[in-house]
């Protein structure tokens, strides 16, 4: 059991993901859930259940429960519980019960959480929880140059702009998260005139805390365009987790007018199908701010 434990955009689930990616391999089966704010051990089991392969002979009618405990026997598994907020600890057992039982030897539960009263509950009998600290120094700085410069050597062309960026730097408080958003920002417009305007932005003043980096998040729906703004915004209309299909998500756009074609060429779906991709492009990285996370079936 192994909790990963830090602020909002520290990099857990991106750590992870690699973690994930990496290991797989070496287990028989593995599921990774988005918890959420919604903890509850019957949800959590109903989402593993379809990523469990089914095996011979097992009931139709068993519970989630069941079902879990039919498929993972003997088998050594991999479960991510990613974005964990906060549950009952009567809840956390009975989530666990059905893994626990013929489970084969090795396997491997990793939590993501920010809250570290949720880490102390899961771990009671081991005291290694891994815990992501921010940035620091030159290794932000290189980090940040990387997001905005790419593999393009940092401020060669553009001296102009380091004292600003350094500035800019400061406020992301070692983040990557925040360093990636504000970084595409800048990437979109290499000027001192833009670059000024973001570090004299309003938006700074609303950091409460060290952790807050709600307000770099929202400087990158602040300069989106219009059009793209509407688009983000109506996905906010939708429950937590909701499964987007990129066609039906372009013709509620249309439904509503909000995707203005300006080539009578061009197919007005098309016209929403960019927008899509400069939404996807510009804003994945921001769907933080509405503590929600989406996922688009493309197709």
């Amino acid at each position: 059991m192994l909790p990963i434990v830090g602020p909002g955009g520290i990099g857990k689930t991106t750590f992870t993901q690699h973690i994930y990616a990496e290991l797989k391999s070496h287990f028989e089966v593995t599921i990774w859930i988005c918890v959420s704010l919604n903890f509850t051990a019957s949800r959590l089991a109903h989402d593993a259940v379809k990523q469990i392969p089914k095996v011979d002979g097992e009931n139709n009618y068993s519970s989630d429960q069941e079902l879990i405990e039919q498929r993972l026997k003997d088998k050594r598994f991999l479960l991510v519980l990613d974005d964990m907020w906060a549950c009952h600890e009567d809840e956390w057992k009975r989530l666990l019960v059905p893994f626990g039982r013929g489970e084969g030897k090795g396997s491997m539960v990793i939590v993501t959480t920010r809250i570290p009263e949720v880490s102390k509950m899961i771990i009671k009998a081991v005291d290694c929880p891994i815990e992501m600290e921010c940035l620091e120094g030159e290794d932000f700085m290189h980090f940040f140059e990387a997001c905005v410069f790419g593999d393009h050597q940092p401020w060669e062309c553009h001296k102009e702009l380091r004292e600003v960026g350094e500035k800019i730097v400061s406020k992301l408080k070692g983040f990557p998260l925040a360093a990636k958003t504000v970084g595409r920002l800048l990437r979109n417009q290499l000027t001192l005139e833009h670059w000024t305007r973001v570090l004299e932005s309003k938006e700074w003043e609303l950091q409460t805390n060290e952790n807050d980096i709600m307000p770099a998040l929202k400087l990158s729906c602040d300069y989106l365009p219009f059009h793209l703004q509407q688009c983000f915004y109506y996905c906010a209309l939708f429950p937590e987790d909701y499964k987007f299909d990129s066609k039906d998500l372009v013709h509620w756009w249309i439904g509503l007018g909000i995707v203005h074609p300006c080539d009578l060429n061009r197919r007005i779906e098309d016209v929403g199908h960019s927008y899509l991709s400069d939404l996807v492009n510009h804003m994945m990285v921001v769907l933080i701010l509405l503590s929600m996370t989406y996922y688009i079936i493309w197709r």
